[in-house]
């Protein structure tokens, strides 16, 4: 089930997107907020925990391991090309939602130079 975040701590992670926008996670946690993305859909894609997800948007840890870090690569891609094309953000209920995303994540996911 999803969760309302605060007005605050929706401030300290546009503030961590705003003071580190290289870094993955913030960045990460400032698109999905900002576009109706829920944080259980992502952690389920990445195979990480919610607590996770929320510390890495917060800035308060880093993702170190290299597979998981192309994989947040590729996801915030993939969000980024739904959100230039116009399919962020998203509504309705957190069961719809979590649907749209697994769609856009795979109607948008970009073709890797491999293939």
């Amino acid at each position: 089930m999803g969760r309302v975040i605060s007005p605050d701590k929706l401030e300290a992670i546009t503030a961590a997107h705003r003071a580190h926008p290289k870094e993955i996670g913030p960045a990460l946690g400032y698109l999905i907020l900002n576009n109706g993305i829920p944080v259980d859909i992502i952690a389920d894609v990445l195979a990480v925990s919610r607590p996770t997800i929320y510390r890495w948007m917060h800035g308060h840890t880093k993702p170190l391991d290299r597979d998981k870090v192309k994989k947040i690569e590729v996801v915030l891609a993939t969000l980024r090309l739904a959100k230039r094309s116009k399919a962020l953000p998203l509504y309705g209920s957190v069961r719809e939602r979590n649907a749209a995303t697994l769609q856009l994540l795979g109607d948008y996911k970009p073709v890797s130079q491999s293939e």
